[in-house]
């Protein structure tokens, strides 16, 4: 489908904007200017309206190969977002895990290292990460480190 004029400039501002972005946004779509649509995705944020109020919803991102590999006392857990986003690694002996380990950079390949307690061997963990907006995943894992030889 092709664009009209009115949501090309919307996306432009969107992009390059910020709260005057977001106010424009509502003014092309609560106008009908973007093809009848009632709301609108441009990078990382949706803008809705809803006759009497306008909403911002930032775009979550999406975690895919969530791996962990362990070493003596340590583990490093990777994974990948499609969008640039923190990282962030809780753990612990249960759920939910108390400790917390992690970055605010915004990347998109992500790897926390863990420094764990002696004595340990079963543990829990969540990766999570957030947009700069404000938008957040999570991911549930679980690894074991090897037995002590006897």
């Amino acid at each position: 489908m092709r664009k009209s004029k009115a949501q090309t400039a919307l996306e432009y501002i969107l992009l390059v904007g910020g709260a005057m972005a977001v106010l424009i946004a509502v003014f092309f779509i609560a106008r009908g200017n973007v093809l009848g649509k009632s709301s609108l995705q441009v990078e990382n944020t949706t803008v809705t309206i809803n006759q009497t109020f306008a909403s911002i919803q930032p775009r979550a991102p999406v975690i895919s190969n969530l791996l962990v590999v362990t070493g003596t006392l340590v583990a490093n857990v990777t994974w990948k977002t499609d969008i640039p986003s923190s990282s962030t690694v809780k753990f612990g002996t249960v759920a939910p895990p108390a400790s917390s380990v992690g970055s605010t950079a915004l990347v998109t390949d992500h790897k926390v290292q863990l420094s764990l307690p002696a004595h340990q061997f079963n543990f829990v963990c969540v990766a999570i990460s957030c947009t700069q907006g404000g938008g957040c995943s999570s991911a549930v894992c679980d690894f074991s480190l090897g037995l002590p030889i006897e």
